[in-house]
């Protein structure tokens, strides 16, 4: 009876929060940045049903009455469109046929969120999670700032960080419980991640690869194959698309040349921080090389290939050491949990706070491992690993490309409960006595 108490507490203070932010924030239709950038894709999917990022304007059959056809009435999608990954624009799309009013769309947006939030009760149900530790995850999401900063917005930082976490329940349940099913969730819920927010890759990677490691370790290769094979056919369904669509070879997204410039160039020393990276002169590297400057043009895809091969070269003239530092400085910043550029506001604060506490249950989870705190293939043992795997992502990710404070959000709420289960898992070992909200059904 106290434990259902407790979770609907936790309910009602999950809801309470998004309320008191949907009543503090003015919710328009974003027409600029990022956020802006997916609404018109998702305003293009749902009202023409082409992945296009400029209006479209598609004669009605009044017009072909009186003249023919023209390009316009099959406006063919567009490749600066394909500057985005495509699951975000895809789910926000199904809201606008539903409303025009960006108003409803974001109640539905939390509405979906809510539901995801829900699978997730579902599944740790079934591997027998207490109904209390099930309220306390909730009471968590419902203050993590990185979670509530990007509630109201039309960004996928939220989709991709809720994404994740049922990632990681599923190979929980993989790796605890030995489940066929949860093997494949893993692979799709990973897959699905990645294609809402491709800064995901290394970390997504990594425990899809454990999670088919483990059905082989089990004698399991029938699952671990299908697993796999249904990794790939996710991931790789949008680099096909674009080859089929475009003709310009398997890419995710036509951002990937941009991206790698502004992660190796004159400028990182000097300007890049945690808060700042993606501010950095993208043509900086191109402008070095006039052979490749003279084939820039309109086209964002061959753009991409072209900025990509600029900062190949660039790598190739620049001296050893100096791409060491510009490594190392890239690599300080994406774990540094104090923002480089301070902003106002209370959730910033807050985000720094718990940022350090997220460092802080690294540091423990590694502690706990080394002196063997935790035993094997337990709730505690496991969530230290997917905290060093967390860690070892962003490492990957800011010394190969960049990242920083936005991007590393999509694993806060990962992090939140990581870090709890380490810290109880560190309670339980010292006082010798089992903790119900650490046991999970084998």
């Amino acid at each position: 009876m106290h434990s259902r108490l407790f979770l609907g507490f936790a309910l009602v203070l999950y809801i309470a929060t998004r309320c008191y932010m949907f009543l503090q924030t003015e919710v328009v239709a974003p027409t600029t940045g990022d956020a802006g950038h997916y609404y018109i894709i998702a305003h293009n999917l749902a009202s023409h049903n082409i992945y296009a990022d400029s209006p479209i304007n598609i004669q009605t059959n009044t017009d072909l009455a009186t003249s023919p056809p023209t390009a316009a009435a099959s406006s063919p999608p567009s490749a600066s469109a394909t500057w985005r990954p495509p699951l975000w624009p895809f789910v926000l799309s199904v809201w606008m046929e539903l409303t025009s009013n960006p108003y409803w769309q974001m109640i539905l947006k939390l509405v979906f969120e809510g539901l995801l939030l829900g699978f997730l009760y579902l599944m740790l149900q079934t591997i027998h999670f207490g109904t209390i530790s099930i309220g306390i995850l909730l009471c968590l999401l419902a203050i993590e700032p990185h979670y509530l900063k990007y509630s109201l917005t039309f960004l996928s930082e939220n989709l991709t960080a809720l994404l994740l976490v049922l990632m990681t329940g599923s190979f929980l349940y993989t790796v605890m419980a030995n489940s066929r099913r949860a093997t494949w969730c893993c692979a799709v819920f990973g897959g699905l991640a990645i294609l809402s927010h491709p800064v995901v890759l290394p970390f997504v990677f990594l425990m899809v690869l454990v999670s088919i490691a483990h059905m082989f370790k089990i004698k399991r290769r029938q699952v671990a194959f299908f697993s796999f094979v249904l990794f790939s056919l996710v991931v790789l369904s949008w680099p096909l698309r674009n080859q089929l669509v475009f003709g310009q070879g398997l890419f995710m997204t036509a951002s990937q040349g941009a991206v790698f410039s502004k992660g190796w160039n004159d400028e990182v020393l000097a300007k890049h921080t945690n808060t700042q990276g993606d501010l950095l002169d993208e043509g900086l590297n191109l402008s070095r090389y006039a052979d490749l400057l003279s084939k820039f043009d309109t086209d964002p895809i061959q753009n991409s290939s072209i900025m990509q091969e600029a900062t190949l070269r660039y790598m190739g003239d620049t001296d050893l050491h100096l791409l060491v530092k510009m490594a190392l400085w890239k690599w300080y910043c994406g774990i540094n949990p104090i923002p480089q550029t301070l902003k106002p506001g209370m959730l910033e604060a807050m985000g720094s706070i718990f940022r350090v506490f997220y460092l802080g249950g690294l540091v423990l989870g590694v502690y706990a491992l080394v002196t063997n705190k935790f035993e094997s293939n337990t709730l505690p043992y496991w969530s230290a690993w997917i905290l060093i795997l967390v860690f070892s992502a962003i490492s990957i990710i800011s010394i190969g490309l960049y990242t920083g404070l936005r991007f590393n959000s999509v694993y806060a709420p990962l992090n939140l409960v990581m870090t709890l289960f380490v810290i109880l898992g560190l309670r339980e070992s010292k006082s010798k006595k089992d903790l119900t909200i650490l046991s999970v059904a084998k």
